[in-house]
């Protein structure tokens, strides 16, 4: 459980990949189960390649169960390519995401300038796997001047084949 805030400056210069989340920024082949966050995050976009920011985690390869996401996260500044956050998880090739939600408190403000393409989603920015019994409360605000495609969406922002299965956005 998370309750402290997570803050990334704009004067930080990320060479390459950055991978952001509430509780951890990447997890590879491991499972996330019955984990919170409601710390708030502020990501000041300065990297130079892709970003991956998630209420729960930026990036991962492991499921994801029974997990919620209270914190607000803000995005600003500059991100050089492309984007990925989701109000439980960035980015994810996990086969199978359940019973996870972004409350109210994990509204989603993305301001700036996104020079590559923007997934961004209530749960998710982009998945392709099987998600089941996912609800988003949180609104999503997006205010970014964008170079390329914008994949926005309540549940999921890219729907890459995924199986969404009593997903409510309200």
């Amino acid at each position: 459980k998370n309750e402290g805030a997570v803050s990334l400056d704009a004067t930080t210069t990320i060479a390459t990949a950055a991978y952001i989340g509430g509780v951890s920024g990447k997890v590879v082949d491991d499972t996330l189960s019955a984990v919170k966050n409601s710390g708030a995050m502020t990501i000041g976009c300065t990297t130079s390649d892709i970003a991956y920011i998630g209420g729960i985690v930026g990036n991962t390869t492991g499921a994801v169960a029974t997990s919620e996401n209270s914190g607000a996260i803000n995005i600003s500044g500059t991100c050089s390519t492309d984007l990925y956050a989701g109000g439980v998880v960035g980015y994810t090739t996990a086969t199978e995401l359940s019973g996870v939600k972004n409350n109210v408190g994990g509204a989603m403000t993305i301001s700036g300038t996104i020079n590559g393409q923007s997934y961004i989603g209530g749960i998710t920015g982009t998945y392709a796997g099987t998600l089941t019994s996912c609800e988003n409360h949180g609104s999503l605000d997006y205010r970014a001047s964008n170079g390329d495609f914008i994949y926005l969406g309540g549940i999921n922002g890219n729907y890459g084949g995924a199986t969404i299965t009593d997903c409510t956005n309200t």
